[in-house]
């Protein structure tokens, strides 16, 4: 009676053992079946910041052709203007895309330039908006270039 009542005895532990084991083995399966979706999460949040970073670089891009659009339409070219002159030039704007101030920070070295392409900026007001509205910048520096001025 004794041998039977210490077999049953290792056969519950045994059985314990192996149901713990079991359980182990789930919990641990489990863990990385939800680390393994983490990691899948973070990947697809990583590509849809870096495909929203390219869509607004392409809407910055377009912005900045629409608004070098709507100043060359406003520049009066002066005589003997080099076409390689380039100036940067800081706007400061409304929301709406009126024009508060133009300023060159950076000279073509050609004052006369300079002045066309502040006075054309001035002109152009009210300038195009971003379509995107987190691209608005109520002070841009826009480089301009004397060759795409000249629509």
């Amino acid at each position: 009676r004794e041998a039977e009542e210490a077999a049953k005895r290792e056969a519950e532990a045994k059985a314990a053992e192996e149901a713990a084991k079991k359980e182990a083995e789930a919990k641990a399966a489990e863990e990385a079946r939800a680390q393994r979706e983490a990691a899948m999460r973070q990947e697809v949040a990583q590509e849809q910041d870096r495909l929203r970073a390219t869509q607004l670089a392409a809407a910055r891009d377009i912005y900045l052709q629409a608004l070098s659009h709507q100043v060359a339409q406003h520049w009066l070219r002066p005589p003997d203007v080099s076409s390689d002159l380039t100036c940067v030039v800081q706007v400061q704007q409304t929301k709406s895309g009126e024009v508060i101030a133009a300023k060159v920070v950076r000279g073509s070295g050609n004052a006369i330039f300079d002045r066309s392409v502040e006075a054309a900026v001035l002109k152009a007001s009210p300038l195009p908006t971003p379509q995107e509205p987190e691209l608005f910048d109520p002070v841009l520096n826009v480089t301009f270039h004397a060759d795409d001025l000249s629509l």
